[in-house]
């Protein structure tokens, strides 16, 4: 089941629980340079790569056991921004560069997103 089987599903079964799920662990941080708050996601503690994770429980086979399928909140949140499963070998690129933001999301390709990274540090700007 790809990720975005696992979200539909999730929403599908359970919308409003699920929506309210993700918006209790959501506070709006001002970002002067975008004009409009980061979405700063407060929830589950970050993966080891520095990005925050969800779980959700999978579709099973009847009889069989659920399985839980992590994945990360940015691309979830892109992937619902989206209405669409991002395409393989793209990233979810933070445009305020928090890597908790939720908001200021968009599909760039993984060289992309290394340039952008690579020019910010060059410009040592922390937004």
């Amino acid at each position: 089941m790809t990720e975005y089987e696992v979200i539909c599903d999730q929403i599908a079964r359970r919308k409003e629980a699920f929506i309210a799920r993700l918006e209790r662990h959501l506070i709006a941080i001002p970002n002067p340079k975008l004009g409009t708050p980061c979405q700063i996601w407060t929830g589950q503690a970050a993966g080891r790569n520095g990005y925050p994770r969800i779980n959700f429980r999978a579709l099973a086979k009847k009889g069989a056991p659920r399985s839980v399928v992590q994945f990360g909140v940015h691309r979830l949140f892109l992937t619902l921004t989206l209405k669409r499963p991002i395409a393989p070998g793209m990233d979810a690129a933070h445009l305020c560069h928090e890597q908790r933001c939720c908001s200021h999301l968009e599909e760039h390709s993984h060289q992309q997103n290394l340039r952008d990274r690579d020019e910010r540090q060059k410009r040592q700007v922390p937004f």
